[in-house]
């Protein structure tokens, strides 16, 4: 992943929450309660796209 990679979690989100984080510059938003599925699929995306960036 890379270094200056930014995440955003959240335990009360908001509908306007999301947009903020992404926006304040988030690579990716997950709101708890977590999906054992969203989870992964961000996970996978950001080292998917770090081992591109590192290529």
């Amino acid at each position: 992943m890379r270094d200056d990679a930014d995440r955003g979690f959240d335990s009360l989100a908001m509908p306007d929450d999301c947009q903020r984080c992404l926006d304040a510059g988030a690579d990716r938003y997950v709101a708890k309660p977590v999906k054992l599925s969203q989870l992964v699929a961000t996970i996978e995306t950001l080292l998917n796209r770090s081992m591109a960036d590192s290529n």
